[in-house]
């Protein structure tokens, strides 16, 4: 089971980067807000990360996920048409933090 999660949460985490690094004109559009893209695709990369790995904290994880949030915002100087963006970033942050509650408390259920 925990492999299927790991790779779970190693496909989403690659399917982020793909997405994020792609150049603007490629990058598909989903209607919605691009920080709700941001809310909903870190939250569940980071809700798998978690299950994934429940023995490494809280914090650990949230911090992890915002560095790596952190670092495909300023990749996206490189790129064609994108651009970082503060308010991504932290749109990533806040959704890492609600996969990771989410995570965090159906671990503590099923103790």
């Amino acid at each position: 089971m925990r492999l299927a999660l790991r790779s779970v949460a190693v496909s989403c985490l690659l399917a982020i980067a793909v997405l994020s690094l792609l150049p603007g004109n490629l990058r598909p559009h989903t209607g919605a807000s691009g920080n709700f893209e941001h809310i909903l695709a870190f939250a569940g990369a980071t809700f798998f990360v978690k299950l994934s790995w429940p023995r490494i904290s809280f914090w650990p994880t949230v911090v992890l996920m915002f560095a790596i949030s952190g670092l495909l915002e300023l990749c996206q100087f490189l790129i064609p048409g994108r651009g970082p963006r503060l308010d991504n970033w932290l749109a990533s942050t806040i959704g890492a933090a609600i996969g990771c509650a989410a995570a965090h408390w159906l671990l503590k259920l099923r103790r």
